[in-house]
């Protein structure tokens, strides 16, 4: 009963943090292309244990997006292939929402990831779990985090 209620409150915290602070500057221009102007994507990792505090985001409109580490931001651009493939990738035809836990787990991780597009919004909160479609949205996204920053990741994912 505890770990639901302390989960439920993380999740709560994390998703807040998603909308505050590390505002996107005015990053959509008239060089986006019109139709990459209404992706918008979240990513949210955080955990418990030996992670405690330990926070990774990413925030992209458009083309543009901040990468942030435990307060280590930095810009990166997303070429029109990845937001193409993530589109592809999430594009369901209507809104969803994926949760997913693993009642069994000792440690406590949260993942959120959020695409929006045209095509609707697709939401994964995942606790201490793992998604094959988030799983490629992601290895897709590391190709953008510069070679020396932490790549993004999930529960039982390995990123090369």
């Amino acid at each position: 009963m505890l770990t639901k209620a302390l989960s439920s409150l993380l999740l709560v915290l994390l998703l807040s943090a998603c909308k505050r602070d590390n505002k996107l500057p005015a990053l959509i221009n008239d060089a986006v292309p019109l139709s990459y102007r209404n992706f918008n994507l979240k990513y949210l990792s955080t955990g418990w244990g030996s992670n405690t505090g330990m926070t990774l985001t990413l925030k992209a409109e458009g083309t543009k997006g901040l990468y942030d580490n435990d307060g280590d931001t930095v810009s990166i651009t997303l070429d029109t292939k990845t937001i193409d493939s993530i589109i592809s990738l999430t594009n369901f035809g209507q809104s969803r929402l994926i949760v997913k836990s693993d009642p069994k787990a000792k440690g406590t991780g949260f993942h959120y990831l959020q695409v929006a597009s045209d095509s609707g919004i697709v939401e994964y909160k995942l606790r201490y779990a793992s998604d094959s479609t988030a799983i490629k949205v992601i290895d897709i996204l590391n190709n953008s985090i510069p070679t020396s920053r932490q790549k993004l990741w999930l529960v039982n994912h390995v990123t090369l």
